[in-house]
């Protein structure tokens, strides 16, 4: 649900308002019957907010409406991961975990949609753009979560090419 800005995790499990996919199996049943799996990468614009001008989580809901036309999808049928909604941000270790998961939870997606628009980084006053989101690691991984699920996708499980 979009709310105008981005939710930490633990708000947003609280309120009872996560769903939680816990395997590649469910998220292929999720797919199978339709919804689509939405894996928005981004860089954060400051050290404690990934989002503070909400410029980011704008482009989020546009590119969420875009999709649901395109694909012809009720906003119901889309889950969205987004790191600091869907990972946990107050426990380190949890955290850790999770961030250790990215490229499977990538993976495990239908799509993954690269959010950068041109900005300010809060504290160091740097421009972060697709540029300098393209020099990041982690947003590196994230696209090469992507990656594997359509590589793998292209092969059975005996590793032979199929159709897709």
């Amino acid at each position: 649900m979009y709310t105008g800005q981005l939710q930490p995790h633990e708000g947003l499990r609280d309120s009872h308002r996560l769903v939680y996919i816990n395997d590649a199996g469910a998220a292929r049943k999720l797919r199978r019957k339709g919804s689509l799996i939405i894996f928005f990468s981004h860089q954060w614009l400051s050290l404690r907010l990934p989002d503070p001008r909400n410029l980011q989580s704008e482009e989020m809901a546009h590119a969420l409406n875009e999709i649901s036309q395109e694909h012809r999808v009720r906003p119901d049928q889309i889950y969205t991961f987004v790191d600091y909604s869907s990972m946990p941000q107050t426990c380190l270790d949890m955290q850790l975990l999770a961030i250790q998961s990215l490229v499977a939870y990538a993976a495990a997606s239908t799509l993954t949609v690269i959010i950068c628009p041109s900005s300010v980084h809060m504290d160091f006053g740097t421009v972060c753009n697709f540029d300098t989101y393209a020099t990041r690691l982690w947003c590196r991984g994230e696209v090469f979560g992507t990656c594997l699920l359509y590589t793998s996708a292209a092969h059975d499980q005996d590793g032979q090419r199929t159709r897709r």
